[in-house]
């Protein structure tokens, strides 16, 4: 009974820990090595998840990045609270409760590093046609998509909630509503954003953003499509 107990717990455990590392082949890949990092502590302190062979395979896992290197002064200079590491926000800064005061770090992009140089950003896509507006979210249209970030939590939390918030235009306010449904776990995680409408607007004033999203844990790594800009 103790074994297929142990088999239980380890069945429950597995889609976290296979969630927390992937593995990718790169179609367009310039054919050079590089670690895979974050800058969410800044280009001095980059934090490796993982790395890229001259094949273009990766490995990415969350669990290995360190944080014995940063320190509190980096801590103080880049952390922030949980309420504002995510890439949509709520109206007011209440709408989290005591739980948005968590501290917190955005990744940001992940990074080609090679030999203390940046050479290029990946951007994770379930659609190709939404990279062009994690780009340039101004000039480029959003699209019904989703897409992922990385985000550090201070502690142990589960968010629940729907909230609203609006953005302006020169036509009016258009009001926006955002829908987490998250388990975030000590350390860092990967986050999913499903954008399930777009508000189409004069595209001459903005381009259409996401009015409708849904923020939460990675639900399945195949859909993810891992997409390079190279610098040189």
């Amino acid at each position: 009974m103790r074994i297929l107990s142990i088999i239980f717990i380890l069945a429950l455990l597995s889609p976290a820990l296979q969630a927390q590392k992937i593995s990718r082949t790169l179609e367009n890949h310039n054919s050079k090595t590089a670690d895979l990092v974050l800058f969410g502590t800044g280009m001095d302190t980059p934090l490796k998840l993982g790395s890229i062979d001259a094949k273009g395979n990766l490995s990415a896992d969350l669990s290995d990045i360190q944080m014995s290197a940063i320190t509190d002064e980096i801590k103080d200079m880049y952390f922030t609270e949980l309420r504002n590491v995510f890439r949509f926000g709520c109206g007011g800064p209440d709408d989290f409760g005591k739980q948005g005061n968590i501290p917190a770090l955005r990744g940001g992009n992940i990074a080609l590093w090679d030999g203390n140089e940046w050479t290029g950003s990946i951007f994770l896509v379930s659609d190709t046609e939404l990279k062009p507006w994690l780009e340039d979210e101004g000039y480029n249209p959003a699209i019904k998509a989703t897409f992922w970030d990385i985000v550090y939590a201070g502690e142990d939390v589960k968010l629940n909630l729907n909230c609203n918030n609006e953005i302006g235009l020169e036509s009016g306010n258009v009001e926006v509503s955002y829908t987490y449904s998250l388990d975030l776990k000590k350390g860092f995680n990967w986050l999913e954003y499903t954008i399930e409408e777009v508000y189409n607007t004069n595209p001459e004033e903005t381009a259409s953003f996401p009015s409708k999203v849904k923020i939460s844990n990675l639900s399945n790594p195949e859909r993810m499509k891992w997409m390079a800009n190279y610098f040189f």
